[in-house]
């Protein structure tokens, strides 16, 4: 139930952040659904490690979901401050 629920919530914020700030290019948007995605499983999997008893463990725990959430918020914003450095190419 733990994996399930970080993927979930990965994938709502990468989901939010598609409603948010609308692109007309596909490939972006499934980007920040894997930016999503990878901040959710990364921070659900770090808490899980870290928090006790310890150990790798993928189970549910309100505190692996706060930081699944957490993480996939910092990664979306990753994303966003990484893709606004680069320089903006028209294509016609």
């Amino acid at each position: 139930m733990g994996l399930l629920s970080w993927t979930i919530i990965g994938m709502l914020i990468g989901w939010f952040s598609n409603q948010i700030n609308k692109s007309p290019l596909k490939s972006i948007q499934y980007e920040r659904l894997l930016a999503g995605l990878a901040g959710g499983l990364t921070g659900g999997l770090l808490t899980n490690v870290f928090y006790p008893p310890g150990g790798l463990h993928i189970d549910f725990r309100w505190q692996s979901t706060l930081f699944s959430l957490v993480g996939a918020l910092f990664m979306v914003l990753v994303y966003f401050l990484i893709y606004r450095r680069q320089p903006r190419r028209n294509y016609y």
